[in-house]
């Protein structure tokens, strides 16, 4: 009797970065993106924070992360004042806004990884997660190329043989070229 496993494969099709707020639940921790309604002045006022008790504590703001869904998007924003908080509720045509139930953990830069061609943040693998968007980027950037390497070596191939020509010396130089060697 044969035992044979088949997992499932995974074709990924982009990476990208997202910039996000890490939401800590009483027993969960998520990264959900930043809605484009954000003002970034808030966002930056808590720099480096961890917590919305800590801002209070040294700067004095009263903040609140409110769950934001509109045409533009789903996301929270970090809101510094009530009358912020206010404007962002009011100022546009939101489906839903509502005071988030988790607390404010930072901010960070996630990589998403895309399948099948989809290009929504929803449909995507959350592949890394980090405090500094340098590194993430340059994760992202080193993930991409691994997948644009195999795309142009088949291209590279296919193109080969078209033209029914089997490969010479300067063939698998152009290839170890793509591959950056």
């Amino acid at each position: 009797m044969s035992t044979e496993v088949h997992l499932p494969t995974i074709q990924f099709t982009a990476f990208s970065v997202q910039h996000c707020l890490r939401v800590n639940y009483p027993n969960d921790v998520q990264y959900r993106p930043i809605h484009p309604m954000q003002t970034w002045a808030a966002l930056h006022s808590v720099d480096g924070l961890t917590s919305f008790d800590e801002a209070e504590r040294e700067m004095g703001l009263s903040l609140s992360l409110l769950s934001v869904e509109n045409a533009e998007g789903e996301g929270v924003v970090v809101a510094s004042e009530r009358c912020e908080a206010y404007q962002i509720a009011h100022g546009g045509e939101c489906e839903e806004i509502s005071v988030c139930g988790g607390e404010y953990g930072g901010h960070y830069w996630r990589i998403l990884a895309f399948v099948e061609g989809s290009d929504k943040a929803e449909d995507a693998y959350q592949m890394m997660i980090g405090d500094c968007e340098e590194v993430v980027r340059a994760a992202c950037q080193t993930l991409q190329a691994l997948l644009n390497l195999p795309n142009a070596m088949r291209k590279h191939s296919e193109a080969l043989n078209k033209a029914e020509v089997s490969p010479d010396g300067s063939n698998y130089n152009e290839l170890l070229e793509l591959a950056g060697v």
